[in-house]
């Protein structure tokens, strides 16, 4: 798997980082690393629909999630990473977070020295 985040764009490792980064954190308001698109948009510097589809292919692939995905309560409201307020959710804005794989998958990248894993045995 660790060989695999190597392949992946440097966009899509990007998005991964800072999912991952947001749910690491520490601060109560933003612990659950849910992040609005537009916010995703904003802070890559790329149009919410160019976005969205890098997102989706994310999704596909098992790496991210999104609320409305996980069949989350639609009417409830949810933290995100870059505020301190809570959001209702938005189907034309939608929020993302970092799914298990994508942990293992940053976790790996966080690892690997040049796509070598440190902790491979040697003969």
């Amino acid at each position: 798997m660790s060989s695999y985040i190597n392949e992946m764009s440097e966009l899509h490792r990007a998005i991964l980082h800072h999912l991952m980064t947001g749910w690491m954190t520490m601060d109560e308001a933003k612990h659950d690393g849910i992040v609005p698109l537009n916010e995703l948009a904003e802070h890559f510097g790329l149009p919410p629909e160019e976005l969205r589809r890098e997102l989706a292919l994310l999704e596909a692939q098992g790496y991210v999630d999104n609320v409305h995905s996980m069949g989350m309560d639609q009417s409830m409201y949810y933290e995100g990473i870059e505020q301190e307020s809570v959001r209702r959710h938005d189907p034309d804005n939608p929020t993302y977070f970092i799914s298990e794989n994508g942990k293992r998958l940053v976790i790996a990248d966080t690892t690997t020295d040049d796509g070598r894993s440190d902790a491979s045995p040697s003969s």
